[in-house]
């Protein structure tokens, strides 16, 4: 059998080249092939030859080594690569590969889409000055690098910059990588656009929805007078350190540190009170909280102050880093590309079988698992989380037909507290899927709130006892009334939404509601303007009205209340014509003739007198004090020489000096 019969047919021409060449005396290198063994399988080898000379003839020595072994660990490490190829393009965060001197690699289809790029574009841009807003380019590259000198990764908040020059706001994880020679940094960004807008919406509330959203942070927060003690504190703060609210409050903040940083720490609270500004706490420290139990953990805490009138108040933020902490040190100990890779990106990624078999879990570097990793692999998700398991086989069978990507919100009861989250599933085999899950229950909770919000206000409005109307700014068509202010005027809601208070005829001077709209506009808040209105049966009515500017649904509106003063306006115009009236007597008499010299206010209150009024009632008449009132009576008792009011009042009528 010659050599080349023992290799499949399509090398036998170069084995048999490699063999003359080898008898011309020719260095040839090692090579791998496929022998066919008797039985008709195959076994890959690597071939060593040299020519030899034995018994005086030349020959050729050769040996063969079996790298069967080494043959599966390559095809193996293909579908590997094929697998995280496959997340590395479905995934829908921006995947960077970028030189630590700005030129990108590599780049998914997210990150192109996120920066309004095409790859290729996206390829020829820097991302250390072209994807990174000039205004927070320097303080990011600072953080960034602040955190590499502490640890092997990073996770920053900064803007990116898309080629139509607009700004996104983005989360960036990842870490430094050396690939074939090449000093890369991998990055993960993650648009959080609605994140920040939530935080904004937050943010605007009143006091009480601030309370309410300290309670649902996730982390625990503290909040130290000058002092250093302790004034508010959140439920996650009392969960985290295993004391109730009454234990903390009052007490030095440095209960809740280890004894050996105590004696030092005043001095540092009271140096950073004196040069206030927003920073981690400690950055090139471990840090760790002492719980109740004394135990310890790690966390990270972010320092900020505000003013208040009782002096500067510091607001720490604590995040419990136990579980970061222990992947930082899987990551340390971490040698490939890939698994660098999965471990920094923040959602738990499962990689599942179209009956639901769990096949591979990596927990994500800012997610909780609810189960642990363990209880995952190698089991089915009806026997894991028999609540969700329909839902998840039906979206995983949906993700494979279709091969498109799928989503399924669901709830999980976490401990004491229920928690959402979402789970991207995408088709990476024929009969496999790639299965990303976030966290989204802080989004969930906020957009509760601001629903919460929206049905307060609502039953704030169509309840309340005082007439109120909504407007919009642009045309003053109104778009809302409660009810009542439709029983006010007489009118249906169906008359009323969608036409302005003047083409209605409810608003009699079209000036006045223009000028109120032009005051409010300026300065957000009018009060008590006075003006009249006509109700439906053609009955006018003086009303106060006050506005101030609102947002609905996005659009500039206005709202407003009003006050019907009608009765109020009749009985003061009857109390002026009775002061008209008695004005004009007192004038008559005293040019009659004044004997005890009266004052004109003194003859107004001696007439009061003789009508029987008391003090009280000479006081409203006359718009005047109770106090004044007795000072002039005081006078024309000693003027007249009487004894009391009422004989001063008699005698004024019996001597004719009243009507």
């Amino acid at each position: 059998m010659a050599p080349s019969d023992m290799v499949a047919p399509e090398v036998r021409e170069r084995v048999d080249e490699r063999i003359h060449a080898q008898t011309a005396g020719d260095e040839i290198p090692s090579a791998g092939y496929s022998l066919i063994r008797k039985d008709g399988s195959t076994l890959p080898v690597d071939v060593h030859s040299r020519p030899i000379q034995f018994d005086g003839k030349a020959g050729i020595l050769t040996v063969m080594r079996d790298i069967t072994e080494r043959k599966q660990a390559e095809e193996a490490q293909h579908a590997s690569d094929a697998r995280y190829r496959t997340l590395y393009e479905v995934a829908s965060d921006a995947f960077l590969s970028v030189h630590v001197e700005g030129q990108i690699i590599d780049a998914n289809v997210a990150a192109a889409e996120l920066l309004g790029y095409t790859l290729e574009e996206l390829k020829e841009v820097s991302a250390l000055t072209g994807i990174m807003a000039p205004e927070v380019e320097e303080a990011t590259m600072a953080e960034l690098n602040r955190q590499l000198q502490e640890r092997d990764h990073f996770l920053v908040d900064t803007l990116w910059l898309r080629k139509d020059g607009s700004r996104v706001p983005v989360a960036v994880s990842g870490k430094p990588l050396t690939v074939d020679g090449q000093n890369l940094l991998q990055l993960i960004g993650r648009d959080i656009t609605e994140r920040k807008q939530a935080e904004e919406a937050l943010r605007a509330l009143e006091d009480e929805r601030y309370r309410r959203l300290l309670e649902v942070a996730p982390d625990g927060i503290v909040i130290v007078d000058d002092a250093g003690l302790i004034e508010t504190v959140n439920a996650q703060m009392q969960a985290l350190f295993g004391y109730d609210r009454k234990e903390l409050l009052g007490r030095p903040v440095e209960m809740l540190m280890p004894e050996r940083h105590r004696q030092l720490h005043p001095s540092h609270r009271q140096a950073y009170t004196a040069a206030p500004h927003a920073r981690p706490m400690g950055p090139d420290l471990d840090l760790h909280g002492m719980r109740k139990d004394g135990s310890l953990f790690p966390i990270d805490v972010s320092l900020n102050t505000m003013r208040t009138a009782d002096g500067v108040r510091v607001i720490a933020a604590v995040r419990d880093i136990t579980e970061r902490v222990v992947a930082e040190r899987a990551l340390r100990d971490s040698e490939t590309t890939n698994r660098a890779l999965l471990e920094a990106m923040p959602d738990m990624i499962f990689r599942m079988a179209r009956d639901g078999t769990y096949l591979e879990f990596v927990p994500g570097s800012a997610a909780d698992p609810v189960i642990q990793p363990a209880e995952f692999t190698g089991k089915n998700v009806r026997d894991v989380l028999p609540d969700i398991a329909d839902d998840t086989i039906r979206t995983i069978e949906r993700a494979l037909d279709t091969r498109q990507t799928q989503t399924l919100e669901y709830e999980l009861d976490y401990g004491d507290e229920v928690r959402s989250f979402e789970s991207r599933v995408n088709a990476s085999g024929d009969n496999e899927v790639l299965v990303i899950v976030r966290d989204v229950t802080e989004r969930v909770s906020a957009e509760k709130t601001l629903r919460d919000s929206e049905a307060r206000f609502s039953t704030a409005f169509h309840d309340n006892p005082v007439p109120v109307a909504i407007a919009r700014m642009v045309d003053d068509k109104l778009i809302d009334v409660n009810d009542t202010l439709l029983t006010l005027v007489g009118l249906r809601r169906s008359e009323v939404v969608g036409h302005t208070a003047v083409e209605l005829g409810v608003v009699m001077d079209p000036s006045v509601r223009a000028d109120a709209s032009a005051a409010v506009e300026q300065h957000d808040l009018i009060r008590d303007v006075p003006a009249r209105i006509r109700k439906k049966d053609g009955e006018f009515l003086e009303i106060l009205m006050s506005s101030t500017q609102i947002e609905v649904d996005g659009e500039a509106c206005r709202l407003t209340t009003f006050v019907d003063i009608t009765r109020r306006s009749r009985l003061e115009e009857d109390l002026r014509n009775m002061r008209d009236d008695l004005d004009t007597k007192v004038k008559r008499k005293m040019a009659g003739g004044n004997p005890y010299k009266l004052t004109f206010r003194e003859f107004t209150v001696l007439h009061l007198i003789a009508d029987g009024k008391a003090d009280k009632e000479i006081a409203v008449d006359l718009g005047i004090s109770i106090y004044t009132v007795h000072r002039h009576v005081s006078h024309i008792l000693a003027k007249m020489d009487s004894p009391s009011r009422t004989d001063a009042g008699t005698r004024a009528l019996r001597e004719g000096l009243l009507e």
